[in-house]
């Protein structure tokens, strides 16, 4: 039932394991039954070619919290179940305005409470995409700055960890979408810094547009910290409205518990 980007990889990118997360917190019957679904809580996934995947198989694609690739509008969204999307220009391209707004990584702030790694409470930490671990490791070399790469082990524990070591750090360098969404909902200041390869850039302004923030990256040659400071998103999600995504949730764990009793 449950799909995400990297699931099949020896390491998943941490982002996208945050669905097992999200799948956990809606606690599921143990013996919830399948029914022929293709569940996607995180990431770019709301395509084409995700929704004609599925129904390719004969299964139904369903969708929250996830988001477009690119500012353009989609074909075969009314073939979808969409629950909710990432952000505000997700919903408009999909000419659907009244969808929840909102990350599902935004749910950790109620699912989850980090544990402190006190060992970073004092450092600048690097997550970088998944694809640009190597490309941070050169790019920052020659600072002080600890590189935390987003590729974990395939497990709950190990996600759990990486999200405890943003949370615990003074000040996270993010290259990872899910890490600046990480420091957003628990307020550890950050900056989304442009190394010069970014795969989606679209989805980084969509998540922008769910808190009503413009977006801006931080580049070589900044003062992050500053740059955080002018242009980051400080204080941003105490303002958002999390009852319409929890609503929601709780639309979508009705269907997937009374899929299973049908």
């Amino acid at each position: 039932m449950l799909n995400f980007y990297s699931q099949t990889y020896n390491k998943f990118n941490f982002g996208d394991a945050i669905a097992l997360l999200i799948y956990e917190a809606m606690q599921l019957p143990i013996n919830n039954q399948d029914c022929g679904i293709d569940l996607f809580l995180v990431g770019s996934m709301l395509t084409p070619t995700t929704i004609t995947n599925s129904l390719a198989k004969m299964r139904k694609p369903i969708f929250f919290g996830t988001g477009l690739r690119e500012a353009r509008r989609i074909s075969k969204a009314d073939k979808a179940e969409i629950f909710a999307v990432r952000g505000l220009l997700s919903s408009l391209l999909l000419e659907m305005p009244n969808l929840p707004l909102g990350d599902s990584a935004f749910l950790l702030k109620k699912f989850y409470k980090p544990n402190n790694v006190a060992e970073l409470n004092c450092k600048t930490i690097v997550v970088p995409h998944m694809a640009n671990v190597k490309i941070a490791e050169a790019f920052f070399a020659n600072t002080d700055y600890e590189i935390i790469s987003p590729l974990i082990d395939p497990n709950t524990d190990a996600l759990r960890l990486i999200i405890d070591k943003i949370t615990s750090a003074q000040f996270v360098v993010a290259d990872s979408l899910h890490a600046g969404i990480i420091c957003t909902i628990y307020d550890i200041p950050f900056c989304f810094y442009n190394m010069g390869m970014i795969d989606i850039p679209f989805k980084y302004i969509d998540f922008a547009s769910s808190l009503d923030r413009p977006f801006s990256w931080c580049h070589n040659g900044v003062d992050v910290v500053d740059f955080s400071q002018k242009h980051g998103f400080q204080n941003a999600f105490k303002r958002f409205d999390m009852s319409p995504l929890l609503s929601a949730l709780d639309k979508l764990q009705n269907r997937l518990v009374n899929c299973s009793r049908n």
